[in-house]
């Protein structure tokens, strides 16, 4: 890290030179604990433990960073103060939300209401995303060309790697028939759907008997047998499989407690905010300290 120290302290030094023009960033005396100075910003060693690797490139990049920051805020000092307010109010919000879980531990009750609001990020079953081949069969129709053209277009898309490559083999089938080719968002073997994105909000519950079907492929790009449902023989096509999470992950719990700890603050923060931003006062003690969250995971 000596060498490090030393090797940044050229490089901003080189910085520095080259734009030695006013309001540039100067080299300062730095603190025991800094690595770089950068106008008013140090840049510690505390900075750097928050990285896997402290290299050359990475201290070098901080660098980058708090340049480019000093010379925006500089130009915009709108956008500086929206920044510094959106910094010490979500140091308020984890203030208080920590205060409350240290002198009040989370409950059971409170606990399985933020795991059944947030069910999907906590508590989530396997879920399984396909694409339904389908072949509907008119009322009154003979079913058996119906159920022997699903077979086909299955026989032609099996051992296909990808979506693509099933699209092109089942569409080289000569049908004469109407086949529908539908995207299914992800489903649990519950029938409930377990979105992932904006399109799949479509929907919140689909068939058993589809669910099942869907649940019972183990990878992408297997096919399910071919089945009868709503009318029409079909297969699925997977292309994804979401695994489940479970609210007893580590992860998980550590999300619950905060999410406790942000629902409790709610009412005071909402006192806050009735009081009038004006009404809000840090000392400058404790500025810095909040500031640092910044650099905080």
């Amino acid at each position: 890290m000596q060498r490090l120290h030393h090797t940044m302290m050229l490089a901003v030094g080189v910085l520095c030179a080259a734009c030695d023009q006013p309001g540039s960033p100067k080299v300062a005396n730095l603190a025991p604990d800094a690595v770089a100075q950068v106008g008013e910003l140090p840049i510690t060693q505390d900075m750097l433990r928050l990285f896997a690797v402290a290299d050359e490139s990475l201290l070098r990049g901080l660098v980058s960073d708090a340049l480019l920051a000093q010379e925006v805020t500089s130009v915009d000092t709108q956008r500086r103060s929206v920044i510094e307010r959106a910094v010490l109010g979500r140091a308020v919000i984890e203030r208080l939300r920590d205060q409350s879980l240290l002198e009040h531990p989370a409950t059971q009750d409170e606990r399985a209401r933020v795991i059944a609001e947030h069910w999907v990020r906590l508590d989530r079953p396997r879920a399984v995303r396909t694409v339904v081949f389908r072949v509907p069969v008119p009322d009154l129709a003979d079913d058996a060309p119906y159920r022997e053209l699903a077979e086909k277009l299955r026989a032609a898309a099996l051992g296909s790697l990808n979506l693509e490559t099933a699209l092109q083999r089942t569409s080289a089938v000569e049908t004469g028939l109407v086949v529908e080719r539908v995207r299914m968002p992800p489903v649990a073997a519950d029938g409930r759907v377990i979105p992932q994105n904006a399109m799949d909000h479509g929907m919140t519950q689909v068939d058993p008997q589809y669910a099942q079907q869907a649940c019972a492929l183990q990878a992408p790009a297997e096919l399910s047998p071919v089945f009868a449902l709503r009318e029409a023989y079909q297969f699925v096509f997977s292309t994804e499989v979401i695994e489940g999470v479970s609210p007893t992950g580590a992860q998980q719990r550590r999300e619950v407690e905060l999410r406790v700890g942000e629902q409790r603050a709610q009412p005071t923060l909402a006192q806050i905010q009735a009081a009038g931003k004006k009404s809000l006062k840090w000392s400058e003690k404790d500025v810095p300290a909040l500031l640092k969250l910044v650099w905080r995971e």
